[in-house]
């Protein structure tokens, strides 16, 4: 998959959404099970599971599987917190997710402090529509994981205000 995608803010809906490059041509698709549901899946344009995400029973954790259903890794927003802190660990590896205050760009960082992906709320090249751009700097996570991770923020804040209101 390319290393720079955008996905339209529509995550209101069931169905499907889709991954667009740079050149605005859809490279895969967002999946959205149902409605009342938060389990979400990057396919292909053929259904082919690249990745999938989904909240564990109870809990705020945030769980990302790999094509074979292998669980890749789980996102955890800080507990006590109300800030944009967020950390995803994988078998060994530890990243770190944060946006400054008042920001809608955050950084993913290794634990070396590395770059590894970027994400931002944006407008999407001449559309009205929002859309999250989403930046893989290296080859650490693969883009179809990140996306996982940016769709697992999104439902954790939904969860979180949902919880406030």
């Amino acid at each position: 998959m390319d290393k720079t995608v955008y996905i339209s803010d529509n995550f209101f809906t069931a169905g499907l959404t889709s991954i667009e490059n740079s050149h605005q041509e859809e490279v895969a698709q967002l999946d959205f099970n149902s409605a009342f549901s938060s389990k979400v899946a990057v396919t292909t344009r053929t259904g082919e599971i690249l990745a999938r995400g989904q909240f564990k029973f109870f809990s705020m954790k945030w769980l990302v599987f790999g094509p074979t259903d292998e669980q890749l890794g789980i996102l955890k927003g800080n507990t006590f917190s109300f800030k944009k802190k967020f950390a995803y660990t994988t078998e060994g590896h530890t990243y770190k997710i944060f946006s400054p205050s008042f920001s809608r760009d955050f950084t993913i960082t290794n634990e070396k402090e590395m770059v590894v992906a970027t994400f931002k709320l944006t407008n999407h090249v001449l559309s009205v529509k929002n859309a999250f751009e989403i930046c893989n700097v290296t080859e650490e996570l693969k883009t179809e994981e990140i996306i996982m991770i940016v769709m697992g923020i999104n439902a954790i804040w939904k969860r979180r205000t949902k919880g406030r209101s």
